[in-house]
Order: structure tokens, then C-alpha cells, then sequence
């Protein structure tokens, strides 16, 4: 439209001219229009970069981060367990170690079974260590691991590691999460020995003696081999020719050489003739003389 009006204008002014006879030199219209087209690109070149300036200065960045932190939230369904937070307060007695025993002597090389059970269900499925502890709980070795508890045994191969000497242990039991309880106080004894009748001696009652029922004696007896000194023994009543009749008692070592005893006989049996055997859990025995057991007597007044 600009370039219309401008070479009319053109044309008017050289008529007049040409009218009052002056020489007016046309240029070619075609440089006006490349002049005015030119000037025209250039300024829609300007308008077109000032537009593309502030588009670039207006631009908004866009902001992945929402969409992000919402994907980084999912997570998995947590299973109850996950879901508590609060520790399982344990007690020693939520598991009880039921073998070894006090009474139990555990020859160093011998194979046994360890075991326990369990009171708390929440300890099924929870691994535990074993290790051997002395009477005060101080730490020995480790004897095993098992990976759930409700196992209930664990068979071990009894040995001593490094400078641990025979003598008087307890086991314990605990998990990674606190869980703890101890044995009862057992022995470990070295390999027996041959043993002979005559390693230790029954020194009464003996032959002549007459025990009355429930009145309390002391039985005793010497050691003639040193290798017994230590070992638990057991206290038996036997028949005259050495068969089982009741246990009377039990005594953790042997060089104690003694047990107090109140007389009785259980079950079916009678006063008459017994012999008390002595007894190791590594094969020693032998027997006393033999003696009476007679029954209350009672006193008629006339």
C-alpha cells in the first residue's frame, strides 16, 4: 500500500513539472519498490526478533518436579511385620534351653543334640546363635547358628577351643534383635578314662548298718583314681545283685564324698536288703556293701 502511494506521488509531482517544462529524471519505479521492500523486510526482521526476544525472555520453564516426587512416592505395600515400628520387648523367658542339664556331663568328642522351645510365637521364624558362656556369662566360643528358631535343637560335636579347660558351662541363646536366655550350668568332661569298681569305694553304710525309713543319713565314699575328682555323680539304690531300684540323689562332683539322704522307699518297694551304686555319665559304677532298710517300728505300751 506504501509503495502505491509513493510512486503516485512520484507521478503527480513530475506532471506538474512537466507541465511548467522542467526536465524531471525518473528512476525506474522498480528501485522504489526494492528500496521500500527492503526497508519493509528489515523491519519486519526487527519486529520479528524484538517478538522472538520477548518470547525468550517470557518463556515460563515448565516444572517436571511434581510429576517426579509423585512417582518417587509409589511405593510397596509394607507387610505387617514392615509396618511395626516398635520393638518386640523380649524376655529371657520367651525361649527356654531344656538340654543340657545341670545333672548332664558332656564328654569333649561326643555328639549331641542342643535343645529349646519356644513360649513366644513371635520367635518362630527369628535365626539364632548359640554360644558357650562360663557360670558367669562371660563369652567362651560360639558353638552354631540355626536360621529359624522353631527348629529346636541343634546337634553339636562338643569341643573345646584354644586354652578352655573341662569344667562348668552354660549355653546361650539370643537373636540379633535382643532376644537372650542361658542354660542351666552343665559339665564338659574330658574323655573317660578305663574305669575299674575299685576307682571309687562306697564307705557307708555298710554291711552291718540298719537305716530306718525316713530318718536322714549320710552316705560317703573315697576316690581312688584323681580322674574322677570333678565329675558329677549320681547316687543310686540298687538291689544285692546291682539292678536299679530308685535314684536317691545327685551330686555335680564327685570329691564332694558325700550325700545327705532321708531314707524312703518309693513305689512298691520294701524294706529289706540294698546296696547304693555310684555312678558317672562315662560309664564308671560301683557298689557298696550291702545294708537294710527296716521299716518304722512301733512302740506297744501296755
Amino acid at each position: 500500500m506504501k509503495n502505491t502511494i509513493s510512486i503516485f506521488a512520484v507521478l503527480v509531482i513530475s506532471i506538474a513539472l512537466l507541465g511548467a517544462g522542467c526536465e524531471v529524471p525518473l528512476e525506474p519505479p522498480i528501485q522504489i519498490n526494492e528500496i521500500s521492500n527492503t526497508q519493509t523486510e528489515a523491519g519486519e526482521k526487527e519486529i520479528l526478533d524484538e517478538v522472538d526476544l520477548d518470547d525468550e525472555q517470557n518463556e515460563v520453564p515448565v516444572d517436571d518436579s511434581t510429576s517426579n516426587d509423585a512417582e518417587k512416592t509409589i511405593e510397596e505395600p509394607k507387610t505387617p511385620e514392615e509396618k511395626s515400628e516398635t520393638p518386640v520387648e523380649w524376655l529371657s523367658t520367651d525361649a527356654e534351653l531344656t538340654w543340657p542339664q545341670s545333672f548332664n556331663s558332656l564328654l569333649i568328642g561326643s555328639s549331641v543334640n542342643i535343645s529349646w522351645k519356644i513360649h513366644n510365637p513371635a520367635l518362630k521364624n527369628k535365626p539364632v546363635h548359640l554360644t558357650l558362656v562360663r557360670e558367669d556369662d562371660s563369652f567362651v566360643q560360639t558353638i552354631g547358628f540355626v536360621s529359624s528358631a522353631h527348629v529346636l535343637h541343634y546337634n553339636w560335636t562338643v569341643e573345646l577351643l584354644g586354652n578352655n579347660q573341662p569344667g562348668k558351662y552354660k549355653i546361650r541363646m539370643f537373636t540379633d534383635d535382643g532376644f537372650s536366655t542361658l542354660s542351666e550350668t552343665f559339665s564338659i568332661a574330658s574323655p573317660a578314662p578305663e574305669w575299674t569298681s575299685t576307682d571309687a569305694e562306697v564307705t557307708w553304710p555298710q554291711s552291718f548298718n540298719s537305716l530306718q525309713t525316713s530318718s536322714t543319713v549320710n552316705i560317703a565314699w573315697k576316690i581312688n583314681k584323681p580322674a574322677l575328682n570333678g565329675r558329677p555323680m549320681h547316687i543310686l539304690l540298687a538291689k544285692e545283685d546291682g539292678t536299679f531300684v530308685q535314684t536317691i540323689g545327685f551330686v555335680s562332683s564327685a570329691n564332694v564324698l558325700h550325700y545327705q539322704w532321708t531314707v524312703e522307699l518309693l513305689g512298691e518297694n520294701k524294706p529289706g536288703k540294698y546296696k547304693v551304686k555310684l555312678t558317672t555319665d562315662d560309664g564308671f559304677s560301683t557298689l557298696g556293701e550291702t545294708f537294710t532298710i527296716a521299716g518304722i517300728t512301733n512302740t506297744i505300751t501296755q
